[in-house]
């Protein structure tokens, strides 16, 4: 017969479909994920990203870094 789904599974389910706009195939993987990076960090990072897009354009920073410095930096200041 057709498989179900128990409360759990289908709470995953829900999240992988509504929330994450993924298939709830990847749905602990994207749990294993999150329970590694707490809110914070994933601000901190996309706040680094940010600043690192505007230096790469030139709208901060000068525009004299070259995009290998840009880019280092980057990845220093998201793993720190």
């Amino acid at each position: 017969g057709p498989k179900r789904f128990d409360d759990a599974s289908h709470s995953e389910c829900l999240i992988g479909i509504c929330v994450l706009g993924v298939s709830p195939y990847f749905v602990k993987e994207y749990q294993l994920a999150a329970s590694h990076y707490s809110l914070k960090k994933c601000s901190k990072a996309l706040q680094v990203i940010y600043q690192a897009d505007l230096k790469s354009k030139g709208i901060i920073g000068g525009g004299s870094t070259s995009p290998e410095a840009i880019l280092k930096q980057l990845v220093i200041d998201v793993w720190i």
